[in-house]
């Protein structure tokens, strides 16, 4: 896979957690792989609780909800036509904290 839309957030057409249906959730790209139609990525929830070592802040968005973070604990790949509407790019500060969190999770 490539790391081509590394950091974009998007909405994803797909169910997340115990959910009975399927929602647009919103999304960060791990890594897409434009030939096999596949992409990784992470979901962004909502933490009003306090962070975990495997969640990011994120605050740039007004798309987003208040307290969203990126729940890289959950990684999980899908087909690319799940991804809908383009939210914007992690701030490059945020990726380098995406990369550090990623490198913790990937080690365990």
């Amino acid at each position: 896979m490539k790391k081509l839309n590394y950091g974009k957030i998007y909405y994803a057409d797909i169910v997340y957690k115990n959910e009975d249906k399927k929602d647009f959730v919103p999304v960060v790209v791990i890594e897409a792989d434009e030939v096999e139609l596949l992409v990784t990525v992470a979901p962004i929830i909502t933490n009003d609780s306090e962070l975990t070592n495997t969640q990011i802040v994120v605050k740039q968005f007004e798309e987003l909800r208040p307290n969203s973070v990126i729940e890289v604990a959950d990684i999980m790949t899908f087909d690319l036509a799940r991804l809908k509407g383009y939210v914007g790019k992690l701030a490059q500060e945020q990726i380098e904290e995406l990369d550090k969190v990623l490198e913790t999770v990937r080690e365990k």
